[in-house]
C-alpha cells in the first residue's frame, strides 16, 4: 500500500521511506541535480510517478523565492489590447520550456490605475514576473504602479526606452519601399488612414512606418507622397485613394498600412478607373496575410506573432535575472511574404 502523509499528499519523506534514500538525495534528484546519477534519479521518479508525488508550490516559493507564475496583463479595452493566439503561443512555448505557467490578468482601465488592483495583481496571485499587452493610450497611473511596486514587466508591442519587444515597423516600411525602389519604382504613395495627428498617444507604428517610408523615398531623391488621415467615413476615404490613383502623375507602387478592409478600397477605386492591383499599381502591404476572397495574389509583410511571443518571453527571463537591469528595446523583424511577384512599373 501507497504510503501517505496525515493530509493525503505524498511529501519527500514518504519518497526517501519508499526508495531507501536520504531526504536531500530525493530532492535533488527530483530538481534534476547533477550531482544525482541518472540511475538513482530514475527509481526516484518512478516512485513519484507511482505514488502520486505533486511538489508544494508554496515550499518551493518559500524556499527559492519564486512561484514560478508568470501573468499577461492585458486591457479588457481590444482596440488597445488585441491578443492573437499566435503571440499566447510563442509565450507560452518559452515559459513550458523554463517550467513556468502563464496566467491571465485582463482587466479594465479603472482597475489597471487602481491603487488597489494593480498591489492585488502584484501580491495576491503569487507571480514572479509581468509581460504586458496594452498597446496604446497607457494610463500614467498604470506606469508609476509599476515602478512603485517593482515587479519585473515587460511590455508587448509598445515603443519604450527599455523593457519592450515591438515589431519593427520603422524597419520594415523602409524595407518595402527600398524594395519598390530597387524595381524602378519612382513614384511611390503611402497610405495610411489610421493616423491622427492630434492624438498624441496612437500607437507607434503609425509614426514610425511614415518615418521609415520618408526615409527610403528621401534617401533615393524621391518626392514623398503620403496620405495620412484618420477617418471612419469610407467616402472620404475612398475619395482620397481616388484622386491619388488619377492624378496626372498617378503612383506605380503603394506602400499600404492598414486593415485588410483599406485594401479592399483600394482595389475598388483602382477597378473603377480601368486599373488592376499588382498590374498597373503594385502594393506592398505591412499589416499581416493577404485575405484570399479578394482574389489578389499580392506581396507583402507579415509579424511573426509567434516569435513576437517568444521574444517578449525571453526578455522577461532576463529581468528575472536582473530586474534593475534596464533590457534594450528588442525589434521583432517583419516575414517578407512573396504570395505574388513584386513587379517593375509597367512601361
Amino acid at each position: 500500500m501507497p504510503l501517505k502523509s496525515t493530509a493525503n499528499r505524498t511529501t519527500l519523506v514518504d519518497l526517501a521511506r519508499d526508495t531507501g534514500l536520504s531526504h536531500m538525495t530525493v530532492q535533488r534528484a527530483l530538481v534534476g541535480s547533477a550531482s544525482v546519477r541518472p540511475e538513482t534519479r530514475e527509481i526516484v521518479l518512478e516512485a513519484a510517478g507511482r505514488l502520486g508525488y505533486r511538489p508544494n508550490a508554496s515550499a518551493r516559493a518559500m524556499r527559492n523565492g519564486r512561484f514560478n507564475h508568470i501573468a499577461l496583463l492585458t486591457s479588457t479595452n481590444w482596440e488597445r489590447a488585441n491578443l492573437s493566439g499566435h503571440l499566447i503561443q510563442g509565450i507560452d512555448e518559452v515559459l513550458a520550456e523554463q517550467d513556468l505557467h502563464l496566467v491571465f490578468a485582463r482587466l479594465t482601465d479603472d482597475a489597471l490605475t487602481s491603487g488597489e488592483e494593480m498591489p492585488r495583481i502584484v501580491q495576491q496571485s503569487m507571480i514572479d514576473g509581468l509581460l504586458i499587452k496594452y498597446d496604446n493610450h497607457v494610463p500614467q497611473r498604470m506606469i508609476d504602479h509599476l515602478q512603485r511596486f517593482q515587479i519585473p514587466h515587460v511590455w508587448i508591442n509598445v515603443a519604450r526606452d527599455v523593457d519592450c519587444v515591438r515589431p519593427d515597423d520603422l524597419g520594415v516600411a523602409r524595407a518595402a519601399t527600398e524594395r519598390l525602389i530597387s524595381l524602378g519604382h519612382r513614384c511611390i504613395s503611402y497610405f495610411d488612414f489610421s493616423y491622427d495627428p492630434d492624438d498624441a498617444d496612437e500607437h507607434y507604428s503609425s509614426r514610425y512606418r511614415y518615418e521609415g517610408y520618408v526615409d527610403a523615398m528621401q534617401s533615393g531623391g524621391l518626392t514623398v507622397r503620403a496620405r495620412r488621415l484618420r477617418t471612419g467615413l469610407a467616402t472620404q476615404r475612398n475619395a482620397l485613394i481616388r484622386e491619388e490613383f488619377s492624378a496626372a502623375t498617378r503612383p506605380t507602387a503603394v506602400v499600404l498600412c492598414g486593415s485588410e478592409s483599406l485594401l479592399w478600397f483600394a482595389h475598388q477605386e483602382a477597378a473603377s478607373l480601368g486599373l488592376a492591383l499588382g498590374r498597373d499599381i503594385q502594393v506592398i502591404t505591412l499589416d499581416g496575410d493577404m485575405p484570399e476572397y479578394l482574389g489578389l495574389t499580392l506581396p507583402h509583410y507579415v509579424v511573426d506573432q509567434v516569435e513576437l511571443g517568444r521574444q517578449a518571453a525571453r526578455a522577461l527571463m532576463r529581468k528575472l535575472e536582473a530586474p534593475t537591469k534596464p533590457l534594450p528595446p528588442v525589434l521583432v523583424p517583419f516575414t517578407w511574404v512573396e504570395k505574388g511577384p513584386a513587379l517593375a512599373p509597367p512601361p
